[in-house]
């Protein structure tokens, strides 16, 4: 194979054995000088080994299986980045536990210099979804590469975000890069790609979202950025994994508050109370990492002219939540007409935006 070079090709091997944790394969490493090496005389690292990756190294230890192996690798449908290659982003290497394979589909560029995981709870609350979709979006606007899980609520809004601004993001993934995860995804991991994003895992194609690679996986989500951003999350949720991980890498933790009584907003404001940096906007973000200024006069933050007292009361109203057609129409208790007309004109003046489901934002 051309496109590894001999000592590659070995470590390939390495990392493909059943068992071979990134831990176990570091072990080896540590005694002998490559993995060449160990496949040359393999009688020590079969003395350390557990029994089953033991056995597993000595039957996948044959010239026909690294041959099939390589095969394999050359017909998969994505690339295949070793820890060994230059391509290997810097930053996860630099880790405790570095995956020592990446599978990657779209762009195999992932060491942006500007680059922040943006995650939470699957089951966020419309705020949340609207707090992580507008940051992501104004990082993705002033050139921040987002990262985050492809996972359902917070994961899937920053993926979102990100590509509003047509910007770049990454989506690392708990199972093999060619199965969609979770499966009402397909669409989204379709812009993700042809927007110049990648997707990502430590895992061959094929695997299966297993619930045990999704704390694994975390850390490759921290690992790859300059700091993480939580939005949600009850102290005990996935989120909160990365942001262990996070911490345990030296990486820089942000979060957005919410209510004292909101059980979501408890890691969050757990964390700012311990010492995280408070997000009220993306700006926040930029701001500390000198990647952009706020404007003294912000032109977006103008109110805009021309509005009747009915729209203007529409406006502020979404200003401060999104609310279905439905809401506005009980709250404000403008006729439904009436409503659709103003909410409509609204949208072609591009003050609000529509979102599924009859749902308005300003």
């Amino acid at each position: 194979m051309a496109q590894f070079r001999a000592e590659e090709q070995y470590f390939i091997w390495l990392a493909s054995v059943e068992g071979m944790t990134p831990a176990r394969l570091d072990r080896l490493l540590e005694i002998y000088e490559d993995a060449g090496a160990l496949w040359d005389s393999p009688s020590e690292a079969l003395k350390i080994l557990p029994p089953k990756p033991a056995r597993a190294l000595r039957d996948a230890r044959n010239q026909r299986y690294l041959e099939e192996l390589l095969v394999k690798v050359e017909r998969m449908p994505c690339r295949l980045i070793t820890r060994l290659s230059d391509e290997y982003p810097e930053p996860l290497r630099r880790i405790y536990d570095p995956p020592s394979l990446l599978y990657v589909r779209g762009n195999s560029f992932l060491a942006h210099p500007q680059q922040l995981a943006v995650v939470g709870s699957r089951q966020a609350t419309r705020d949340g979804k609207r707090a992580a979709r507008e940051i992501s979006a104004g990082l993705a606007l002033h050139g921040v590469c987002v990262v985050s899980g492809l996972a359902r609520g917070i994961d899937s809004c920053a993926h979102v975000g990100a590509l509003e601004s047509a910007g770049r993001t990454i989506a690392v993934l708990g199972c093999g890069v060619d199965v969609v995860y979770p499966p009402e995804n397909t669409e989204l991991v379709e812009k993700i790609l042809s927007n110049g994003g990648s997707l990502i895992s430590e895992y061959p194609p094929g695997t299966p979202p297993y619930a045990s690679h999704f704390p694994a996986r975390n850390r490759i989500i921290s690992g790859l950025c300059q700091g993480v951003v939580i939005v949600e999350g009850t102290k005990k949720s996935g989120a909160m994994i990365t942001v262990d991980q996070a911490l345990d890498q030296g990486r820089e933790v942000f979060a957005v508050p919410g209510s004292i009584y909101a059980p979501l907003s408890e890691g969050p404001n757990q964390l700012i109370f311990d010492g995280a940096m408070p997000v009220r906007s993306h700006w926040d973000i930029l701001e500390h990492y000198g990647w952009a200024q706020l404007p003294t006069t912000n032109k977006d933050q103008a109110a805009p002219e021309g509005l009747s007292k009915e729209e203007q009361k529409l406006v502020e109203m979404l200003k401060i939540e999104e609310k279905s057609f439905d809401e506005l129409a009980n709250l404000t208790g403008i006729p439904t007409p009436t409503l659709s007309s103003l909410l409509t004109i609204l949208e072609l003046r591009g003050i609000i935006s529509k979102l599924p489901g009859r749902i308005y934002r300003a």
